[in-house]
């Protein structure tokens, strides 16, 4: 009885720490995000815990980088399937880890960033997680004041037109690289 009752309460007291030993590791506190710390989970996966302890951003992700977006309010994630995102430094996600590839903000427009989709194909998103410019196209130019602030977009069938900084098309990508050019095209109004 006496050995039955020993085995219990190890059985017992093994399930008690392998419940607390949630994470293979944690990582120093402050170098993500002041009173943060990035943790490894038992499967591989990273998250955040807070000095309590308490997780602050789910142990789901391949890869968490520090809040270097956005000026230090934003962090790139990586899902375990490949796909990138955003989480803020509340520890939600603001852009899902949806694209195979996130650019700078403010690089393609004030507060847009450009996203790839899986399939390879581009869109604008803003710093809020919105996809500005649905990742339709397979190229995207800057805006820029030549064009009166458009950016030029190549459709996936290789034709070329204009957006605005909304996401609408201002020019109809259905024109040659030549007729853009030479400016052979009509504004389409809309």
């Amino acid at each position: 009885m006496k050995t039955l009752l020993n085995l219990i309460l190890l059985v017992l007291s093994s399930i008690a720490v392998y419940s607390q030993a949630d994470y293979r590791k944690t990582y120093e506190y402050g170098e993500y995000q002041e009173d943060w710390a990035k943790v490894k989970s038992i499967t591989g996966t990273y998250g955040m815990i807070d000095r309590s302890g308490k997780e602050v951003v789910p142990a789901v992700y391949k890869k968490i980088e520090k809040f270097t977006r956005d000026n230090g309010n934003l962090a790139l994630v990586k899902s375990i399937t490949g796909e990138y995102g955003m989480i803020d430094k509340n520890g939600k996600e603001v852009v899902p880890a949806n694209y195979s590839k996130i650019g700078s903000f403010n690089e393609f427009g004030k507060g847009l960033a450009l996203v790839k989709s899986i399939v390879g194909t581009y869109g604008l998103i803003d710093k809020n997680g919105k996809e500005v410019v649905p990742a339709n196209y397979s190229k995207i130019g800057k805006f820029n004041e030549i064009e009166n602030g458009l950016a030029l977009v190549k459709s996936i069938v290789g034709t070329y037109g204009f957006i605005d900084k909304k996401g609408n098309e201002i020019i109809e990508p259905i024109y040659s690289l030549k007729q853009i050019e030479s400016k052979q095209y009509k504004i389409v109004e809309k």
